[in-house]
């Protein structure tokens, strides 16, 4: 069985923000922010996921943070609320073959023994991102053990005899 992915992503840039950055400790520093619109497709043509977010990129040591509010929002915010905010969560990019190990761990949850090797590879790469697909990823884990545990109990268990 073979699955074709497509994966577009839209970046639409923002207003620049000021901000004291985590990472780098810069007091000050400008940041551009951008949203992000990603849309994957099984085939091209269905949907599966569609991720919106929000970055800041820091000026002074190029690393990106995740942002809810809209650029347009964090403009209109003071440095230290932009600050505080973007303390802990510095954005991590999930590679397309962990998202197409999610994908497969979910839509082939339901046949037996397949979906857990799919999903646990997709746990453990996601495992310190702090992103959907980490939640998605332990779904698909949790259904293929379900159709798993199924199977044993009521198909392999029944026709063992001692």
């Amino acid at each position: 069985m073979q699955f074709l992915i497509t994966q577009r992503t839209t970046t639409t840039p923002g207003p620049n923000v000021t901000f004291d950055c985590p990472a780098c400790k810069s007091d000050g520093v400008a940041g551009e922010t951008a949203a992000v619109e990603e849309l994957n497709r099984l085939f091209g043509l269905v949907p599966l996921m569609t991720s919106d977010w929000v970055t800041i990129r820091c000026g002074s040591c190029r690393r990106y943070f995740a942002s809810s509010p809209s650029p347009d929002e964090l403009a209109q915010m003071s440095r230290s609320d932009v600050s505080e905010m973007i303390a802990n969560w510095q954005a991590t990019n999930v590679d397309f073959l962990v998202k197409f190990c999610v994908i497969v761990s979910i839509v082939g949850g339901v046949v037996p023994f397949l979906g857990v090797l799919f999903g646990l590879i997709g746990v453990l790469c996601t495992f310190k991102s702090r992103s959907r697909w980490r939640i998605a990823a332990q779904v698909g884990v949790g259904i293929s053990l379900l159709s798993t545990l199924a199977v044993i109990v009521f198909v392999m268990i029944p026709n063992h005899k001692s």
